[in-house]
């Protein structure tokens, strides 16, 4: 099977008016993804609101995506769960069956952060599977200590996905400092400083994508100045996305795209106002196509 690298949009979940998953944008989504040639495709990440859907959706939306894709490219799951290794690892068995490339999560956002906790997390996922996991280090961050022992005593545990918002390039550095086993994907927001300083791969949202491809792409094939022309338009919109409201902007794009219906959220936030609306038809306006 196929490792994953490059570029892996995190799919957002959309939902209808009467706050039910929709399958038709969700796949509606996943082809308007594939159809920008990404590097891989994930699914059930905190940019899919995966804290706010039931096993069982984040199940189907995972079977959803493999009958959709058949192989084409790799897929990556998030398994990470609020206060349950054991659904953690339900998830992340689901996947390996389904033929997902990887898994991904972070500890228990509202568990136990001891180091032991967090090891026996990570170490009960990695004892139910086959596949690499990928660390995922934002909501609770794991001490180096800790990440290093991960990596050197759990065979699958392969890659770390650095998600830090403060110096988010030096903590790149610094974690593959920890091992030669261990490769980083980021979720490029400063992506060319994260190519810089060695990620294999980065996994934003849809927002972007065709651009965040082509950045890859041209930087990987030696082509410096075409990437960072992409890349510098690209800047006040990120910002902008992060600074407000990731989920909200990035399915308020998608709903003008006419990829998603609705814009409706699972108290992932406010959906913009008009003074937000105003700024991002200014952002938009200014990038031009393709956002």
């Amino acid at each position: 099977m196929e490792e994953p690298k490059g570029v892996i949009p995190i799919l957002n979940t959309p939902f209808d008016n009467n706050s039910e998953v929709d399958k038709d944008d969700m796949l509606r989504q996943l082809n308007y993804a594939l159809a920008q040639h990404p590097h891989g495709i994930g699914v059930n990440g905190e940019s899919s609101e995966c804290y706010n859907l039931t096993l069982e959706e984040r199940q189907r939306i995972l079977e959803w995506t493999m009958e959709e894709i058949k192989s084409q490219i790799p897929v990556v799951v998030g398994v990470g769960t609020t206060d349950s290794t054991a659904d953690s690892v339900a998830l992340a068995r689901h996947a390996n069956e389904k033929g997902a490339a990887a898994v991904f999560s972070p500890p228990l956002i509202e568990g136990k952060t001891t180091p032991d906790a967090v090891y026996a997390h990570f170490k009960a996922i990695n004892d139910a599977i086959d596949i690499p996991v990928i660390v995922q280090q934002h909501s609770v961050v794991i001490p180096d200590t800790v990440l290093k022992r991960l990596i050197e005593e759990l065979e699958n545990v392969k890659y770390i996905k650095e998600e830090r918002p403060i110096n988010n390039g030096q903590w790149i550095t610094r974690d593959q400092l920890l091992s030669d086993k261990v490769q980083v994907f980021s979720i490029g927001v400063q992506i060319m400083d994260e190519l810089q300083r060695g990620a294999i791969g980065m996994m934003p949202s849809c927002m972007g994508l065709t651009r965040y491809v082509k950045i890859f792409n041209s930087y990987m094939n030696g082509d410096i100045a075409t990437a960072w022309a992409e890349w510098e338009p690209m800047l006040p919109l990120v910002t902008y996305r992060k600074q407000i409201n990731a989920f909200s902007v990035t399915k308020e794009i998608l709903h003008r795209k006419g990829i998603f219906k609705t814009i409706r959220m699972r108290g992932a936030g406010l959906p913009l106002d008009d003074m937000e609306l105003k700024m991002l038809n200014r952002l938009m306006e200014q990038l031009g196509p393709p956002i």
